[in-house]
């Protein structure tokens, strides 16, 4: 009741408050100010103005930093307790702060503000602070967990140096000033083809880890160059070459192993398949070859020796040769470093070709050219020319080797042929076929009496002496197409249409085959033969006469060929006639011959038979001659009768034509 009286006086007087227990009056004069702290009532003057404000509110593990706002002084008020500012403190954080309690795997760091000093905290404990200066870094940071294949890199702040920290185990900062760079690293497991390359950053060192093991840096400087590296692994025919880039010596390691490069080596680019670094040996046999150029001395060496070639530190390949192989008809031309020509052939003896060429139908074979350059190695020849060319030739010895490998240095002469019928096209050539070659070459020229005309020429040709055409001429079909269309031309062009159409064979291969032009001989080359495949007018009326002309040519020809055709059946049918009629009189002849011996043998028969009966049989009854040959005459009719009895054969008589006894008695004796 005297609570709720002074209450109520409070409440009607203006200078009067009450005050909860939790509760403060923070009063305010012109020159001082002062506190009143609850719970009670209270009454002050009129010249003080005050504002309520609560307690602070401290648990067992929290604290407030309070400040003497007159001295400027901090002091710390711990829990628990219910803490009245007085009237000159306040609190710089506004709220309670709470201790820190750190467990066994953790750490806190402090600082000082008044003097910028740090402090280490280890758990488990509960951190209060020393002086109302001192602040957490960050809260409670956990120890860092290390594995057995686990490492940190630390650094200590006051003197920048730093350290290594291995696994396993929980690490704790030795001093605030230890800080962690960067994350928790793994070091690096190596299997038995793994190796690293480490690089000291703080000497610029190198070293090199080979597997298998796993890897620690041994200090903070160290760092892996380029990754976890593979070793290299070699087959026996396999190889590399490696540079050295300290002293600029290379080496090469051949196979079977496995290679780890050293810190200063790096492998030279090769044409492998393995990255473009391991090289294949190159197998030597009977075919294959090998050109090595040094790179010291530059020496280029051919090497033929059979097996796995392997090149040394300075040798590099500059090519894989196989082995030329030419046949008898095969002719190559070689040409040196110096420009020199060399010719190699497939046949021994003469140079020409081993064989004539194909004869066009209805003619006989072309021989081939007697004039045949030797190929014998210890002889030489010069080749003679004429008009400009006349003069001294360098000799060209051809050599006989059917199988051989190309010299270092030494180049194949290819050479463009032109080809197509209208030679406008270009075909290489490097093995050179000397059997004899037909070809077809089409072209306009004009006759005299102005009609132009297509010709296709098909032309048998050979080349008779290789070097004399590589003296004349790259490209001698070419040289034969359009010499024989300048010559043919000329000769086409002092005859008319009418002329030239019936005896174009004759004078094309005239014109191309005439004795004194020596344009063939000259390069090597020779003709066999020439014969125009075909032939139309430029001009579509011509072309038109020219058909019809052609068409009644061969309507001629056909009939004419058709009348000899069927001349020659009707003779052959008379010829068969008179045969078979002198064969059926030979046939006449011959069967009367037969019949005249046929009787003469069967008459001399039958008086054998006679003579024989009348011997035994009449002398045996002493019956004269005439009664003899009637019983034998009788014996005779009777074997008839019983011929024709015994037969299908139907007999006719007449009564006059038979004389038969019928009854039995005897004749002439006999019964």
């Amino acid at each position: 009741p005297s609570r709720s009286c002074a209450m109520s006086c409070c409440y009607c007087c203006p200078g009067c408050f009450c005050l909860e227990p939790n509760e403060q009056k923070l009063l305010r004069g012109f020159t001082t100010s002062e506190v009143k702290n609850g719970p009670g009532c209270f009454c002050v003057g009129p010249c003080l103005r005050g504002s309520t404000r609560y307690a602070v509110q401290l648990l067992p593990n929290q604290y407030a930093v309070v400040r003497d706002i007159r001295s400027q002084q901090l002091k710390i008020e711990a829990g628990p307790q219910s803490y009245f500012l007085d009237a000159y403190e306040e609190m710089p954080r506004h709220n309670a702060m709470d201790f820190i309690t750190l467990a066994e795997t953790q750490y806190l760091i402090t600082t000082d503000k008044s003097t910028g000093t740090l402090a280490l905290y280890l758990g488990p404990s509960v951190w209060k602070p020393a002086n109302p200066f001192e602040e957490p870094v960050g809260g409670a940071q956990d120890a860092i967990t290390l594995s057995a294949t686990q490492y940190i890199v630390i650094r200590d702040e006051k003197d920048g140096r730093l350290e290594l920290v291995k696994g396993p185990g929980k690490w704790f900062p030795a001093s605030p000033y230890i800080r962690l760079i960067g994350k928790i690293r793994e070091a690096v497991s190596l299997s038995p083809t793994q190796y690293l390359i480490i690089f000291n950053e703080q000497d610029g060192t190198l070293r090199a880890v080979i597997g298998p093991c796993v890897w620690f840096p041994e200090n903070p400087f160290e760092t892996i160059k380029d990754g976890v590296r593979e070793a290299i692994s070699l087959k026996s025919n396999e190889y590399i070459r490696i540079l050295d880039t300290g002293n600029g010596n290379v080496r090469v390691e051949r196979g079977e192993q496995l290679v780890t490069l050293s810190p200063t080596e790096t492998l030279l680019s090769g044409n492998g398949k393995k990255g473009g670094n391991v090289e294949t040996a190159v197998n030597i046999d009977s075919q294959t070859a090998v050109v090595v150029r040094n790179t010291k001395n530059g020496q280029v060496d051919l090497i033929t020796q059979k097996g796995l070639f392997f090149p040394g530190p300075y040798e590099v390949i500059e090519s894989v040769q196989k082995k030329i192989i030419l046949q008898d008809q095969h002719t190559i031309i070689l040409r040196d470093q110096a420009g020199n020509y060399h010719f190699k052939t497939g046949r021994s003896g003469p140079a020409t070709a081993p064989g004539s060429a194909p004869a066009p139908s209805g003619e006989q074979p072309v021989e081939a050219s007697a004039e045949k350059p030797t190929l014998d190695k210890k002889k030489s020849r010069k080749l003679k020319g004429k008009g400009k060319e006349d003069e001294p030739e360098p000799e060209n010895e051809i050599e006989f080797e059917r199988a051989f490998f190309l010299p270092p240095f030494w180049e194949i002469v290819e050479l463009n042929w032109s080809v197509g019928p209208y030679k406008d096209k270009k075909r290489p050539v490097s093995v050179i076929d000397q059997r004899g070659h037909q070809m077809s070459y089409v072209f306009v020229t004009r006759t005299a009496d102005s009609v132009e005309l297509e010709l296709d020429i098909n032309f048998y040709w050979q080349i008779t002496d290789v070097p004399k055409m590589i003296t004349r001429t790259q490209d001698p079909t070419g040289d034969i197409c359009f010499h024989a269309r300048s010559v043919i031309s000329g000769a086409v062009s002092r005859m008319t249409l009418d002329k030239f159409m019936h005896s174009f064979n004759s004078i094309v291969s005239n014109a191309v085959l005439q004795e004194d032009d020596d344009f063939y001989v000259t390069r090597g080359l020779k003709i066999h033969n020439c014969e125009v495949r075909g032939m139309h007018c430029k001009d579509p009326r011509t072309e038109e006469v020219l058909q019809e002309i052609i068409k009644e040519t061969t309507h001629r020809l056909n009939r004419l060929q058709k009348q000899t055709s069927e001349n020659e059946v009707q003779m052959l049918q008379m010829k068969g006639d008179i045969e078979k009629e002198r064969l059926a009189a030979d046939l006449i002849k011959v069967r009367q011959a037969n019949k005249k011996l046929g009787a003469i043998s069967e008459g001399e028969s039958e008086a054998a038979a006679v003579a024989a009966f009348l011997e035994r049989f009449g002398v045996a009854q002493n019956l004269d001659a005439l009664t003899a040959i009637q019983l034998w005459q009788s014996l005779r009719q009777k074997e008839s009768v019983s011929a024709l009895a015994n037969g299908n054969a139907q007999l006719f008589v007449t009564p006059d034509s038979v004389n038969l006894a019928v009854g039995s008695g005897a004749v002439g004796g006999i019964p």
